[in-house]
């Protein structure tokens, strides 16, 4: 498998969130206070604006290394918020590597978020670009289909909303190639050619990307990733709020009695956005009051599912406990379910209610028409366009990601009266 084979795989999306501009302040809690009020009207979870608040304070150097986080306690206080939220965001730091937490003595930064320079400072400033540097390089099409079609209909639908953005702003997209023989020679070669004229880059975040992204990183070129290439991202990237999404969809299964359950998507470790959708699902599930053991999770290769991963969706669905729902982390997934279904006997959705977790137009002409957790790419595509601006007015190469909502569309597959 090449380089780039894991561009093209369909997944969560979206983000943005400005991120806040801020002096220093003598106290960590006068500098956290100042941001509060604004931030009650942030859709963002309060845990993962704490996070972020947290990692800028590293970014700027006010949490040096080694520096004490504020207590549980100072953040409840700061942001109003319960004991278990500001619990939730010094977790989401510790398990990300970036802070120590000590029994009797608190929480210490032990290392800087993703993209920091050995100063400390955020993204080194260059100044402004070359006048003539009015080209935004998009990563992630083949040259053989460089426009919409089924299966990549997600990313182009994200890219044309950030070609409207850009263009307002003087700027054009570029098509990078990908794929063939050599394809990391092939593209590296490209964006050399466009030396002086190319002023940041945009791809899909997957695993796949990260080699590509720190060699981009020595170039000190802008990029965006749109989803995170890894769930240790923290700088430049623009997704939807999976984890929040899929807190709704596990509320809605709950409320609506369903169980047992079943989450299809690939493998937890692969994909960071998946991976948001099912936590998410499992928190909303439980909060209201369901056992997390009428959970069951059935791993697959592709969104685009095999033949293999088509047997076992099938076993699920004729196991004796069988689900009388499922979520499917991708709507050709669930259309891919509803197949089964159909094959099966079992009536949507009397017998098994089905949500797919992307929005694509096929979820509004499968039988019956899925009810979906819709990736919100339009405003991604503009969120994506803000961050590379703002990297490009200021001279960084590093700001912190960016999240958007993910609004649930109903429809026959899963009534949705019951939220």
């Amino acid at each position: 498998m090449f380089l780039w084979q894991g561009l093209l795989s369909f997944g969560g999306f979206v983000i943005e969130q400005r991120p806040l501009t801020t002096s220093i302040q003598p106290s960590h809690s006068s500098l956290l206070s100042e941001q509060a009020s604004r931030r009650r009207l942030d859709p963002t979870p309060k845990y993962h604006q704490i996070k972020r608040k947290l990692e800028e304070m590293m970014l700027s150097g006010e949490l040096p290394l080694g520096g004490q986080v504020p207590t549980e306690h100072g953040l409840c206080d700061t942001y109003g918020v319960s004991r278990i939220t500001a619990r939730k965001a010094l977790e989401e730091l510790r398990a990300e590597g970036l802070i120590e937490r000590t029994r009797g003595r608190g929480s210490f930064v032990c290392r800087l978020p993703q993209g920091v320079r050995a100063s400390g400072a955020r993204g080194a400033a260059r100044g402004p670009f070359p006048v003539n540097a009015t080209e935004i390089g998009v990563i992630g099409a083949t040259e053989s289909a460089p426009g919409p079609s089924e299966k990549n209909d997600w990313w182009w639908r994200i890219v044309q909303s950030m070609e409207a953005s850009l263009s307002d702003a003087g700027f054009h997209l570029t098509v990078l190639p990908v794929g063939g023989e050599n394809p990391d020679v092939r593209l590296f070669s490209r964006i050399d050619e466009l030396k002086g004229r190319l002023a940041g880059l945009v791809c899909p975040g997957s695993p796949a990307a990260e080699p590509v992204l720190l060699e981009i990183e020595r170039r000190s070129i802008p990029w965006v990733t749109i989803n995170r290439a890894n769930r240790n991202q923290t700088q430049n990237f623009v997704t939807a709020d999976n984890f929040t999404g899929g807190v709704e969809v596990g509320k809605l299964f709950a409320r609506s009695g369903y169980e047992p359950v079943l989450v299809v998507g690939l493998k937890l470790e692969n994909a960071a956005s998946n991976a948001d959708k099912f936590f998410g699902f499992t928190q909303g599930y439980a909060g209201d009051g369901r056992s997390t053991a009428k959970i069951s999770y059935c791993p697959v290769k592709s969104l685009i599912p095999s033949e293999e991963d088509r047997e076992a969706i099938t076993r699920q669905l004729t196991a004796p406990s069988r689900p009388r729902a499922v979520f499917c982390i991708g709507d050709i997934l669930a259309a891919n379910v509803l197949r089964i279904c159909q094959g099966l006997g079992l009536s949507v959705p009397e017998e098994v209610a089905v949500v797919g977790a992307t929005g694509l137009p096929l979820a509004e002409h499968t039988t019956p028409p899925l009810t979906v957790l819709a990736q919100p790419m339009q405003e991604m595509g503009r969120e994506a366009a803000a961050l590379l601006l703002e990297m490009i007015r200021t001279g960084q190469t590093s700001l912190p990601g960016r999240y958007v909502p993910s609004p649930m569309i109903g429809r026959e597959s899963c009534p949705v009266s019951a939220r």
